[in-house]
């Protein structure tokens, strides 16, 4: 991921090691061992004060960035950690995990804000409307759900992928969401 300011890159790789990235020298400036396992999504908060990190072992952490010190671990024990979006400017984030549950967290206390249901198997990308605080979800079942915080429920749901969402990307300013899946196929949705 790249940071707000355009300097720096954050990844994540298989070994479970977080690297941090110069992208005005191009060099590697500090390697994190982060976790156990596999990373699958490493993110910068929208200031740039943090990032966080989610494994298939079952954690989130949350890191500073200008240090590389770890603030925060999240651990659901027996449950792989799939995506990960920060909401909002704020301090929460959404987790989707293998078990096909979301959970969003506040990250600097690792408290359990809210558990949503609906999902039959892992929950493989997230997205996040900024305008009317929707979270979009896309999982190996196949489906794309609309959740509403303040309800904590499912409002809509999109089934045209014949196989796992693995990517979903939002543009507000044009009301498009552009989802991708393991069928080989890109949609575009007009909201």
């Amino acid at each position: 991921d790249f940071s707000p300011d355009g300097r720096s890159l954050i990844s994540g790789g298989q070994d479970g090691s977080i690297r941090c990235w110069n992208l005005q020298t191009y060099a590697c400036t500090r390697v994190l061992e982060a976790h156990r396992n596999w990373i699958w999504s490493v993110l910068f908060a929208s200031d740039g004060q943090r990032f966080a990190s989610c494994s298939d072992d079952g954690t989130i952490k949350v890191w500073e960035a200008e240090t590389g010190q770890l603030q925060q671990e999240i651990a659901v024990h027996g449950h792989k950690v799939m995506s990960l979006k920060w909401l909002g400017k704020g301090d929460t984030v959404a987790a989707g995990y293998d078990d096909g549950v979301i959970r969003r967290w506040e990250a600097s206390t690792g408290n359990l804000v809210t558990t949503l249901k609906g999902h039959q198997y892992g929950v493989l990308a997230l997205a996040f409307n900024h305008q009317d605080c929707t979270l979009i979800s896309g999982a190996q079942d196949g489906a794309i759900r609309f959740w509403d915080f303040e309800n904590e429920s499912c409002f809509a749901v999109l089934t045209d992928h014949n196989n796992w969402v693995t990517s979903i990307t939002l543009n507000c300013e044009n009301n498009l969401l552009v989802t991708g899946g393991a069928d080989g196929s890109v949609r575009i949705w007009n909201l």
